[in-house]
């Protein structure tokens, strides 16, 4: 198995909301199978603070996704979550895909 990058968004009253609902429409998505190198194998998320652009929302992205010492790195760690505004949150991170 490999890790597989990967980003969703979602809406919610709250990030927790937004992550549920995520989880839940890549699995049905996946039709609850396991290792599908997406946010349906997160158990849970980590909050990424940075300005509501674009730009630096990528540029975050980014720097988490490549970064070595990142737990957003890691297909057992959380997933990155970023606050995008108008209750849209944009998950991200690696997750083990199945051969």
């Amino acid at each position: 198995m490999a890790g597989q990058e990967f980003i969703c968004s979602a809406k919610g009253k709250d990030a927790y909301e937004a992550f549920r609902v995520a989880v839940r429409e890549a699995q049905f998505a996946h039709r609850h199978a396991k290792n599908t190198g997406t946010i349906a194998d997160k158990m849970d998320f980590k909050m990424i603070m940075c300005q509501q652009n674009e730009i630096a929302i990528s540029a975050a992205i980014e720097a988490h996704v490549r970064s070595e010492e990142s737990p957003i790195k890691n297909p057992f760690g959380p997933a990155g979550c970023i606050d995008a505004g108008n209750g849209e949150y944009i998950f991200f991170g690696v997750a083990l895909r199945g051969e």
